[in-house]
């Protein structure tokens, strides 16, 4: 699993560049203060490296719903297709195809537009979690797409960030020389030719640094600057290996300070400890951390910046250098700094110590008990521990998925099971594992359409999960149905 806000356009780039096929998968918690663990989960298809279905588990980026914030279809239509959908058991956009409101071109370029905004979006993710599963995605009549991977990240930075300071704060040290990754060389020709690309690609021979880039491109800095940062997501452009620590060393405390050198330290600034200001090791010496102190005063005093073009920056610079110098005062003094760490190391262990009286963990202490217990067949004794559970918390949707797999097996308590499990799905749609439970409820209830349905919806998120294949084979009467992959 890949994380982190580069991680997407790097995974899909290096699938993109070897032509492969699969399902990328991206989750981000919907509201990370929230104790519920509901997540946003988006699913990107690729077939031989090209971008060709998305979907979401939010109702309002769903395909029907896009089509009517686009204006290319009303409520009544959309209404329309959809029961057509349901009744003919074929997806929205085959129904739409149908139907005759939209040809298919027209339709196919809809969806790629809306991959696009998708992934756009998934980009701007800074807590996302990424995984790539290979394979030739089951998507039946869909009508599909076709949108090279590297055209829809330059799509997004067209866009994204907005200003172009944003982007130099993306792009990192200015003093950074940049070189040509020629295994994703062949990405290129997924890109609108331009001054600006033929000039980066030009000058990554891995002696130019970031800024002798931008600054030597004669059509502005801006056009430059986001097409660097679209061929540094892609990876075809890289940091080149330092040469040495001492050239590197002197290179950085040499030349003008430049815009992009100054975002790049305020940008690295936000959210680290007094080590991280200076840039330093928790355990570097005194000396050490006097030279990273001078060495970031030559470059970032304030005095620099109360006139000239970086004016602009200087609260900002103001701000970053006050707190550098406290940092500094506090890990030079060995008492100050002892004093420093004790409290440092106090408030991790609180933080990772769970509050005994909390009813978010006594909730999940029960859970945890509960779902133990209905793994031996302790039905009864299980049911006691997860009602506690959801008494405590009612808003875990694995909480919910657990007691109705415990009640599904008292026939007297299916009701009560389906229940818990709308709530659970209503909670969190994509749970794999409240799917699977609802579809075999209805299973067992004698709702054999109802069940494949849900079996469908767990290989729609899950690829190639065994138990729902095997399920919906059986149902169907087809051993070659295992998934949305085949062979």
């Amino acid at each position: 699993m890949k994380r982190g806000s580069w991680a997407l356009a790097d995974l899909l780039a290096g699938h993109a560049a070897e032509n492969r096929s699969g399902v990328l998968t991206a989750l981000k918690p919907l509201n990370p203060k929230a104790k519920s663990r509901v997540k946003l989960k988006r699913v990107f298809c690729m077939e031989r490296g090209r971008l060709v279905f998305a979907m979401s588990n939010v109702l309002e980026e769903q395909l029907a719903e896009y089509l009517v914030a686009q204006g290319r279809i009303d409520e009544a239509q959309k209404q329309s297709c959809a029961e057509r959908a349901d009744n003919d058991k074929i997806p929205f956009s085959a129904a739409l195809l149908a139907s005759g409101l939209l040809p298919g071109p027209e339709i196919r370029e809809l969806r790629g537009r809306q991959l696009q905004e998708l992934l756009s979006s998934t980009l701007e993710w800074k807590d996302g979690e990424y995984t790539f599963e290979e394979g030739k995605a089951r998507l039946g009549a869909e009508i599909l797409c076709d949108v090279p991977a590297a055209a829809a990240v330059a799509f997004h930075t067209a866009r994204f960030p907005e200003k172009a300071d944003g982007v130099r704060a993306a792009l990192g040290r200015a003093d950074k020389r940049i070189e040509l990754e020629s295994e994703r060389e062949g990405l290129l020709e997924s890109l609108d030719d331009s001054p600006a690309l033929g000039h980066l690609v030009e000058q990554a021979d891995g002696s130019h640094s970031v800024s002798q880039m931008v600054n030597g491109f004669e059509g502005g800095s801006e056009p430059v600057l986001r097409t660097l940062h679209t061929l540094m997501l892609l990876g075809v452009l890289r940091h080149a290996k330092p040469k040495k620590a001492a050239e590197t060393a002197a290179h950085v405390d040499q030349g003008p300070v430049t815009r992009e050198e100054v975002l790049s330290r305020l940008h690295r600034a936000e959210d680290v400890d007094y080590y991280g200001l200076l840039g330093v090791a928790q355990e570097t010496p005194r000396d050490r951390i006097r030279e990273a102190y001078y060495q970031l005063a030559r470059r970032m005093h304030p005095d620099r910046f109360r006139s000239g073009e970086m004016q602009d920056l200087l609260e900002q610079v103001e701000q970053f250098f006050s707190e550098v110098t406290l940092a500094y005062n506090t890990l030079v003094d060995p008492e100050a700094r002892r004093i420093y760490d004790h409290a440092q190391q106090q408030q991790q262990q609180q933080a990772n110590q769970p509050a005994a009286q909390d009813s978010g963990y006594l909730a999940r202490q029960n859970f945890l008990r509960g779902k133990e217990l209905a793994d031996r067949k302790r039905w009864q004794d299980a049911l006691t521990f997860l009602q506690n559970a959801i008494e405590m918390d009612d808003s875990q949707a694995d909480f919910h998925v657990e007691i109705a797999i415990v009640k599904t097996q008292n026939p007297r308590l299916r009701g009560e099971a389906e229940e818990h499990l709308e709530r659970a799905l209503g909670l969190e749609p994509s749970s794999t594992r409240g799917l699977m439970a609802m579809g075999n409820l209805y299973l067992k209830t004698g709702r054999e359409d109802q069940a494949a349905a849900k079996f469908r919806e767990v290989l729609n998120w899950e690829p190639g999960h065994l138990e729902a294949g095997a399920a919906l084979s059986a149902l169907e009467g087809s051993p070659k149905k295992r998934g949305l992959f085949r062979g």
